[in-house]
């Protein structure tokens, strides 16, 4: 006797149910992630309640669909992380360790982060003293952008292969420069 269940028809139709279902759950997926900033990437991708985000403070793009995420993590303190969006989700290429938000750049409060596979590092630091006008770090005038919730301001400049200078030169909006 037969099995009637598996012939020819029943199992093209199985197979294409399965496809449409597949394709269904990868096209769900794709959109989900599409939605979704890096920040929400981010607060899903890191569980140690330490280093977890908390609160944002302020993303850039950085080239290459990579992004740099600041932001206040559960120790209260400010933290970056470098995040790439690739085809479906993003990935965490690195995170940095902690400034406390006291720690400005004019008391040296600045680190040096290196991420990803290719030599990339990102130098950030945070302005307190609303009088500066610039920072230049390995000789390039750095990034600065103001945070959505804190009275704080956010330097970086991030760069691939050889980091030359660890100083950073302020200028203030009064002309004087200083080195720190």
């Amino acid at each position: 006797m037969k099995n009637r269940f598996f012939n020819k028809k029943n199992i093209l139709m199985l197979i294409a149910m399965l496809i449409v279902f597949l394709g269904f759950t990868f096209l769900k997926t794709s959109i989900n992630h599409s939605n979704q900033s890096p920040f929400e990437f981010l607060k899903k991708n890191i569980f140690e309640p330490i280093i977890s985000p908390t609160e944002f403070l302020c993303q850039a793009e950085i080239g290459n669909k990579k992004y740099v995420v600041f932001y206040i993590n559960g120790n209260s303190n400010v933290a970056c992380a470098i995040i790439r969006k690739g085809d479906l989700s993003y990935s965490i290429l690195g995170t940095s360790a902690e400034l406390m938000l006291k720690n400005d750049i004019e008391s040296r409060g600045a680190l040096w982060n290196p991420y990803g596979d290719n030599n990339e590092w990102i130098n950030w630091g945070i302005i307190l003293n609303e009088e500066i006008d610039k920072v230049i770090i390995d000789g390039k005038e750095a990034t600065i952008m103001n945070t959505t919730q804190r009275e704080v301001r956010i330097c970086f400049l991030s760069g691939k292969a050889d980091y030359n200078d660890d100083c950073f030169e302020v200028i203030y909006k009064n002309g004087k420069h200083q080195l720190f």
